[in-house]
């Protein structure tokens, strides 16, 4: 496999018409057997801008695996990104409201958080109180510094319009 051109895009478990090849999400730890989802949801990748269309297996609320379907953009095919990128969404790690640091506790490049204790240097905020958190810090950063004194980070994790909010919220 090393020596292979293989980039693990998973093209060969989607077209294999014997099940010889499938999934490990949708296979059944306990007794080796296959999973069938309850549903699948038609949808894009948001991974890039080349819109491709996808097939959403969900079991449980939960996805367990994607597949390509058939559109201008991509014919049935997907990258590893788009198929497999999808463990994130249910990660115990994935914080789902919003943080304000502890102004005690101090910045530092070489600081490791770990998800266990980020509320010895986090607290949990509304989504009202982060925002203007966030709008007043921005403002002061501009108001106290040259003009491209701000930046961003952006991240593949989201769609490309919520890309397109973030770095128009950067550039204004």
């Amino acid at each position: 496999m090393g020596e292979s051109s293989c980039v693990g895009c998973g093209e060969c478990v989607q077209a294999c018409p014997t099940d010889a090849l499938i999934e490990t999400s949708l296979l059944d730890k306990k007794n080796n057997q296959k999973i069938f989802p309850e549903k699948k949801i038609k949808s894009l990748c948001p991974f890039c801008g080349v819109g491709c269309q996808t097939l959403v297996s969900v079991m449980d609320n939960k996805i367990v695996a994607v597949d390509g379907q058939n559109g201008p953009a991509n014919e049935n095919r997907l990258c590893v990104k788009g198929r497999f990128g999808f463990d994130y969404i249910n990660s115990p790690q994935r914080l789902t409201n919003p943080l304000i640091r502890i102004s005690k506790k101090t910045k530092s490049w070489d600081i490791s958080i770990d998800h266990k204790d980020i509320y010895k240097y986090f607290r949990k905020a509304s989504w009202e109180e982060a925002l203007d958190h966030a709008s007043n810090r921005f403002t002061k950063i501009l108001k106290n510094n040259k003009k491209n004194s701000l930046a961003g980070f952006g991240s593949a994790k989201g769609s490309n319009e919520e890309a397109y909010i973030f770095q128009k919220l950067i550039r204004t």
